[in-house]
């Protein structure tokens, strides 16, 4: 039988959540550099737009092109 669908259907949502517990909340009222901000949370394990954008093509739900276009260039 073959193959009569190409794309996907609906939307799928991108998303990034940061779960903001006591060591993050001192670190925002010290008001510390972006750099710092970022390490904290990717020590974490905080999964960026893209990274889930990466996680989604993975299994499946949208394809790279479609991820680069929504959140710029695949950053290996």
């Amino acid at each position: 039988m073959p193959y009569l669908y190409d794309g996907y259907k609906g939307r799928v949502g991108l998303f990034e959540v940061i779960d903001v517990d006591d060591e993050f909340k001192t670190m925002i009222h010290e008001e510390i550099s972006e750099v710092e901000v970022l390490k904290l949370i990717r020590q974490k394990g905080f999964i960026t737009l893209q990274q889930d954008g990466i996680l989604k093509t993975i299994a499946g739900l949208t394809d790279l092109a479609e991820v680069e276009r929504i959140t710029g260039p695949i950053e290996w």
